[in-house]
């Protein structure tokens, strides 16, 4: 080779090296993320990560992860000192407290690298957003279901496509009681009869709110006298089984010995846990409507994100954290890895996957689908205040012990609500 060629050649190698060794030296984009969750979670996450960063060498994320406990003081924290992480996970019902903080996280429809078209836009508006901002992204969606046993349906002459009203329910079930005394169209464990009995009541009364942002009711005595005489027409006329059979099993309506032999036709519960109901595949199942009334304002059928997946404001790397959690959500790769550790995939893209790759259970899938159809209003953090649960539990009870008549039930529950939103709000 002649020493003019050599020379060329040298340079054209050397220039080579300098561009791999510029590519290998170019600086890392760091990102935090924060989650938390159980041991099966967080390793598909990691794997997730790993992909990710494998794919794209110039970023570097580190996970921060742990149980639930203790994971909102510790972000609350963080988010005052300005050191919280990049990408956030975050309960839905946490979000008027964190915004009253202050304008903490990227409004994501603003940021170009996220694609939004795979997710439900009625769903992200009225479960994501805050003011008008889509705050963060849902990780997965659960909601309140029908499962219908399809052989009790067959036998009554019942069918799967029934549109259910209020009073349908207790026409067919009055009758498949009279049918036969071991018959029951409906059961469900004492939180869901708080459900349905929010639904009722949401749907007479058009209220936006069980509780309003203010710490006043959304209803009165008149609505809830109603909705407690409802519960005790369903026992009286045998549509549901009576509190002294089920009340044992509550948290447990699958163990119900009625709907282990057949005998129940519908449990009402979140559409994540009809694997419970199928006992292993000995009753076969599908899903059918939820009770309706027409034109109502809010249908009261509850459907939630698992959580929020947010993007600090406060970043340094916006851009890259929002293109992760495109592929996070929206690739295919990804989604094989995650599969349903977050709850039922929140894109129309995931769930086809995963029920193509059966990751996923379509009558899970159809349960979501029929509760997003007509989804209610969602549901504020004074509403799912623990010890408001537990006060509702109780009345249920005393009206369905026969303790109280359902005035009364009202009058006392009402009460008892009153003094403790006045303590909720003398906490603020």
């Amino acid at each position: 080779m002649k020493r003019s060629a050599r020379f060329v050649f040298g340079i054209c190698l050397a220039l080579i090296l300098v561009l791999n060794l510029s590519v290998y030296a170019a600086p890392k984009t760091n990102l935090r993320f924060m989650w938390w969750g159980g041991e099966s979670r967080h390793k598909a996450t990691i794997d997730a990560i790993e992909l990710y960063t494998k794919k794209n060498p110039n970023v570097k994320i580190e996970g921060e992860y742990g149980g639930f406990t203790g994971y909102q003081q510790k972000l609350l924290t963080q988010l005052a000192g300005g050191t919280a992480a990049d990408i956030i996970q975050i309960d839905q019902p946490w979000m008027g407290e964190l915004m009253s903080r202050g304008d903490m996280f990227a409004d994501l429809n603003k940021l170009k690298d996220i694609d939004l078209s795979t997710f439900d836009k009625n769903f992200l508006e009225n479960q994501c957003q805050w003011e008008n901002k889509l705050i963060g992204l849902p990780t997965g969606l659960n909601g309140l279901s029908f499962f219908a046993n399809t052989s009790f349906f067959a036998r009554h002459n019942i069918p799967l496509d029934i549109n259910w009203d209020w009073e349908k329910l207790i026409e067919i079930g009055t009758r498949i009681h009279k049918q036969n005394k071991s018959n029951y169209l409906l059961t469900m464990d004492i939180s869901h009869m708080q459900n349905l009995l929010k639904m009722y009541m949401l749907q007479h009364n058009g209220s936006k709110d069980w509780v309003n942002e203010n710490f006043t009711l959304g209803f009165d005595k008149k609505d809830l006298t109603e909705a407690f005489s409802y519960y005790l027409r369903l026992i009286e006329t045998g549509t549901i089984p009576p509190l002294e059979e089920t009340v044992l099993l509550d948290s447990k309506t699958e163990q119900n010995p009625r709907w282990i032999s057949g005998d129940i036709g519908i449990a009402q519960n979140w559409a994540s846990s009809v694997s419970l109901f199928k006992l292993d595949g000995k009753i076969k199942l599908d899903v059918v409507s939820l009770p309706l009334l027409k034109k109502s304002n809010n249908t009261g059928i509850l459907v939630r994100p698992s959580q929020l997946m947010v993007i600090n404001k406060r970043s340094s790397n916006v851009k890259e954290a929002a293109k992760f959690v495109n592929w996070f959500f929206n690739d295919p790769e990804a989604i094989l890895i995650l599969k349903s550790e977050r709850g039922i995939p929140s894109t129309n893209l995931a769930t086809k996957l995963l029920e193509e790759n059966k990751l996923i259970d379509p009558i899970m899938a159809k349960g979501i689908n029929l509760a997003m159809k007509d989804a209610g209003l969602p549901e504020n953090s004074l509403t799912t205040n623990k010890e408001l649960i537990t006060i509702f539990g109780e009345y249920i009870q005393q009206v369905g012990f026969k303790r109280l008549t359902p005035a009364k039930a009202a009058d006392q529950m009402m009460r008892s609500y009153q003094l403790k939103l006045k303590e909720l709000k003398a906490q603020q």
